[in-house]
C-alpha cells in the first residue's frame, strides 16, 4: 500500500515543467493574409497557417454577408499546419463577405483570433456578372451515346444471329420473284 501511495505521488509530482520540457500555456498561433476580394457567386477558400506545440483542435471560421448578423461556421480541414475552409458561392454576395478565424489548443489553451467579431476581414465582390449555368445539349450527354450504341450493337447481333442461323420457315422460297408495279409516268408536254 505504501509503495502504490509513492508511486501515485511521483506521478502526481512528476510534470513536464519539472522535467525540462516547457508546459504549454499559451493559444495557437495563426498567421494569415486576408482574402481583399473576390468574384460574385464563387466560392472562397480561407487558408491560413496555425501551429502550437500541443497540436491544433478545433480551428473554425466564422463567414456571414455584409449587413447580416447571424455568423455562419466551417471546420477547418488540416493539411500539415495549413488549415482550410470554403466560403460558399451563395454567400458571395454584392454586399460582400467578413470573417474571422477561431483556434484552440489540444490542451485547451485559446482561443485566439485572426480577425473577430468586431472587426472582421472583409471580402469586397467584384462587379460583374455572376457565372450563368449552362445546360449541355441532350445529345452531347454521355449516357445518350451509351444507350445508342447498345441499341445498334444489340441491332446488328440480331440480324447476325438470324442471317446465319439458316431457313426458319419465315424467309420466302428461293426462286420467288418479287413484283413491284406502279403507274406509268405522266407525259410531259413540250415547251412546261
Amino acid at each position: 500500500m505504501r509503495s502504490a501511495l509513492g508511486v501515485l505521488a511521483l506521478l502526481l509530482l512528476w510534470t513536464p515543467a519539472a522535467h525540462g520540457a516547457p508546459e504549454d500555456t499559451s493559444a495557437p498561433v495563426i498567421k494569415h493574409e486576408p482574402v481583399q476580394s473576390s468574384a460574385p457567386a464563387r466560392a472562397v477558400t480561407i487558408a491560413a497557417t496555425i501551429s502550437d506545440p500541443s497540436g491544433v483542435a478545433f480551428p473554425l471560421l466564422y463567414f456571414r454577408v455584409v449587413g447580416t448578423t447571424s455568423w455562419s461556421r466551417a471546420t477547418m480541414v488540416a493539411e500539415g499546419e495549413t488549415f482550410r475552409a470554403v466560403i460558399p458561392a451563395f454567400s458571395a454576395t454584392k454586399n460582400g463577405v467578413e470573417y474571422y478565424i477561431e483556434a484552440f489548443d489540444k490542451k485547451g489553451n485559446g482561443p485566439t483570433y485572426h480577425g473577430t467579431r468586431m472587426r472582421p476581414h472583409r471580402i469586397a465582390i467584384k462587379k460583374g456578372k455572376a457565372p450563368v449555368a449552362t445546360s449541355t445539349p441532350w445529345y452531347k450527354r454521355w449516357w445518350i451515346w451509351a444507350i445508342g450504341g447498345a441499341v445498334v450493337a444489340g441491332s446488328v447481333t440480331a440480324i447476325a444471329i438470324a442471317a446465319s442461323s439458316g431457313d426458319s420457315g419465315n424467309n420466302p422460297p428461293s426462286g420467288a420473284t418479287l413484283v413491284i408495279s406502279a403507274p406509268p409516268p405522266a407525259p410531259t408536254l413540250p415547251g412546261l
